[in-house]
């Protein structure tokens, strides 16, 4: 996986549940940018920019999507996101920590690995060499008879 700098997410459903905003590049570029500002300082509350476009901030407080406290204020949906995505970053890492390898195991706690095996017989088993006491038409019977000699 590629390295990643911070990133705030964006849904398409914007485009449908919030239809005036979405349509309002002003409007719609305000909410992105206080989105940005909100996620960098999440979980407290973000300080509203000096320069925010008023009648953009009215629409997006009147939409739902931004509640203004002061000069303070919050995203709509952010924590939910935040919570999510912290929640499964702390699951992967308690995974990953309580993993244990099979030497770190007792042998009654050791596991198959999930992996399939490979199905490994002894060479001594399959091979036919000078200590098979059997002669060899009678292990390849078609092989010796493709090359007896003609008497």
């Amino acid at each position: 996986m590629s390295e990643q700098g911070p990133y705030s997410r964006v849904y398409h459903r914007l485009q449908v549940e919030y239809r005036a905003v979405f349509d309002d590049e002003t409007a719609l570029g305000t909410w992105l940018r206080l989105l940005v500002i909100a996620d960098a300082t999440y979980p407290s509350p973000a300080h509203l920019p000096r320069r925010c476009n008023s009648r953009a901030l009215a629409k997006l407080v009147e939409a739902g999507l931004v509640t203004v406290d002061d000069d303070l204020y919050t995203v709509r949906g952010l924590t939910g996101e935040r919570e999510r995505r912290s929640a499964q970053g702390r699951a992967g890492g308690r995974a990953f920590r309580e993993r244990l390898t099979n030497a770190q195991r007792t042998p009654d706690e050791r596991q198959p690995s999930a992996r399939p095996r490979r199905d490994e017989t002894r060479k001594d088993e399959t091979s036919i060499g000078s200590n098979d006491p059997r002669p060899i038409s009678e292990i390849l019977p078609d092989l010796a008879a493709k090359f007896a000699k003609p008497s």
